[in-house]
């Protein structure tokens, strides 16, 4: 029979950096943002300068309203990994909620040209050229979001806003019409677009 007084159990492995990033990208989901700092933290404790986790830690330090800390993050992550679509976007989102247009749209092209059809750079980069009141350019942008990605609601209901709020003949506001349409049937929930259909309606007489 087995000595078993010499047994000793063995310690439970520590989690490595992978699965404390998956637990920090679990609580900032959830929107426990002090637990996912603390734990982003550790993984750069882990491994140090791990991109994702300064992407991550920049996007939430731009929720707490330290934006310039965000984009110095976010700036970090891609020098390690400069072909990251996802955090190209993400930092487009942070100028553009800042109102750097020039500098929003920068990201959101770089975005695109790694992913041809990435949904947020797409949808963002149309807003932000509509808010530089480049508006032939915005339109062009709406079309080419509405034709890499047709089901999506909210590139319907973006392109029949925008078709109204810059008409230039009766039917880009018919057009829109069929815009807010399209966004309620592909979603419901969208009250929005039921509530911009009726408004158009009703400005066309």
């Amino acid at each position: 029979m087995a000595n078993l007084s010499s047994y000793r159990k063995s310690a439970p492995a520590k989690p490595g950096f992978v699965d404390v990033l998956q637990q920090a990208m679990q609580a900032h989901q959830a929107g426990e943002l002090d637990a996912a700092e603390r734990l982003y933290r550790r993984v750069l404790n882990m491994r140090a300068a791990q991109p994702d986790a300064l992407h991550y830690l920049g996007v939430l330090y731009h929720q707490r309203g330290q934006s310039e800390q965000a984009v110095a993050l976010v700036g970090q992550s891609l020098r390690i990994t400069p072909r990251h679509a996802d955090a190209h976007s993400n930092l487009g989102n942070i100028h553009k909620e800042c109102g750097r247009f020039a500098e929003a749209e920068a990201c959101y092209r770089r975005a695109l040209e790694l992913v041809a059809a990435h949904p947020q750079a797409l949808g963002n980069l149309a807003v932000v050229l509509e808010a530089q009141e480049r508006h032939e350019d915005a339109r062009l942008a709406y079309a080419q979001w509405l034709e890499c990605l047709p089901d999506d609601a909210r590139g319907h209901y973006q392109f029949g806003r925008f078709l109204c709020a810059h008409p230039r003949e009766r039917e880009d506001v018919e057009q829109a019409l069929e815009a807010f349409r399209t966004a309620f049937l592909l979603d419901g929930d969208n009250l929005r677009a039921l509530e911009a259909l009726g408004m158009a309606l009703y400005g066309l007489g």
